[in-house]
């Protein structure tokens, strides 16, 4: 698969047709690498990243917890990008609380994490919580 040619529904289907989550990540690290310098696109494909795996887990159960330990770190890397550009964070907000949602069923203590990860940046740029 091209990078230049990554949609969603290719990272989509990418993600739950490889058993290895760690290719996916790779798909999402070069497509950063490709997209450099723009932020507001690295943050979408980084937090896209977490969507269809925090779906994946709500729709087929309890996951291992380098799984949620994936999904966390790169949460946290979407959360760096953004420092960049905070006045963007609004803009994720709303997906942000959906995951936040989704993820309070979730084992590994990763729905806290989400929600420190996420009070700590609103706090480090004077941004309103929104969870």
């Amino acid at each position: 698969m091209e990078l230049c040619h990554l949609s969603s529904k290719s990272l989509v289907t990418y993600f739950l047709s490889v058993p290895k989550l760690g290719e996916a990540r790779k798909i999402v690290t070069e497509a950063a690498k490709m997209l450099k310098g723009q932020t507001a696109h690295i943050a979408e494909i980084k937090l896209y990243f977490v969507e269809v795996g925090t779906d994946f887990t709500g729709q087929f159960g309890d996951m291992y917890e380098a799984f949620y330990n994936s999904m966390e770190s790169m949460f946290e890397s979407f959360l760096k990008e953004l420092s960049a550009a905070p006045e963007l964070f609004e803009s994720f907000t709303g997906r942000v609380q959906v995951i936040h949602t989704i993820s309070r069923q979730m084992g590994w203590g990763y729905q806290d994490q989400i929600e420190v990860m996420v009070e700590v940046f609103c706090k480090q740029h004077y941004l309103k919580y929104p969870l």
